[in-house]
This record gives C-alpha cells, structure tokens and sequence, in this order.
C-alpha cells in the first residue's frame, strides 16, 4: 500500500477517508496490519505456537474454528473462546482459576496478591499453567524443591 508523503493514513489517494476510518483505532489498525499476507501469516503462526502451549484438550476445543467478523472480531471471540475453555478444563480438574504465565505478566499487583501467595505459589485452587515464557530463577537459595 503506497502511501504519499504527509498523507494521512485514513485517507485514500483521492482524499477521500477510508471506509473504516469511524473504526477504534486499535482495531482499525489490527485489521489493516492483519490484510497484509505476509503480517497475516507470522501472526496466524504466533497465535498457533501460543495456542501448542496449551493443555490438548483446550487446543482440540478452539484448534479449526472459523470466527467471522473482521479480523480484530474474530480474534477477540477466539480469545474468548480460548479463555472459557481454559477455565473449564481447570474447573473440571478441580480448579477454581487457571492463570498462564502470560496472564500473570499482565495482572496488576492487586491481581497477583489475590492469586498468590506471598512465597510467589498460586493460592489453593489456582493452577500457574507455565508456558515457554516462564523462566524459573533458580540463584541455589531455594532448598525446598530440592531432593538428592
């Protein structure tokens, strides 16, 4: 997509405004970035390793729906989707909340100290489901794991 120089990006060629030019901006912009083959296919492959980290039976749930709507809808229902079915697979383990490393990389600290322990340990009935992101700091003080 050429662009003029100092031309506003809601506006076409012709200066006429685009036809989601009243779209929020967040999504407007997802939508454009997402019409573009190429951003199209890295974010489809990102979502899918993210999606691998998940336990299989969320996967098998979410894994080959179709989601219509604009692309910034459809995500948004597939992220609902995917966090129900994440909740009720812990539920049906015996869970009340399960958290993703990811989602604790976004909680607020009022969040975290709702869900955990002042050690860092989830709370009785929070699952920390750990995904390639976590990274266990181990600096040879913390005796309580180890067995030799």
């Amino acid at each position: 997509m050429a662009r003029f120089r100092n031309q506003h990006p809601d506006l076409n060629p012709d200066g006429s405004l685009k036809a989601d030019a009243d779209v929020p901006p967040a999504e407007r912009d997802f939508n454009r970035r997402l019409s573009d083959p190429s951003d199209s296919a890295h974010f489809m492959a990102q979502a899918a390793r993210d999606q691998a980290e998940l336990p299989a039976e969320v996967q098998q749930y979410v894994g080959g729906r179709h989601y219509p709507g604009s692309p910034a809808e459809g995500y948004r229902a597939y992220q609902q989707d995917r966090a129900w079915a994440l909740q009720e697979w812990g539920r049906l383990r015996g869970y009340s909340r399960v958290v993703t490393d990811k989602d604790v990389g976004n909680m607020s600290l009022q969040q975290y100290d709702e869900l955990f322990d002042a050690t860092g340990s989830p709370k009785d009935g929070v699952l920390l489901w750990r995904t390639s992101r976590s990274h266990v700091i181990d600096d040879g003080t913390n005796f309580r794991g180890a067995r030799r």
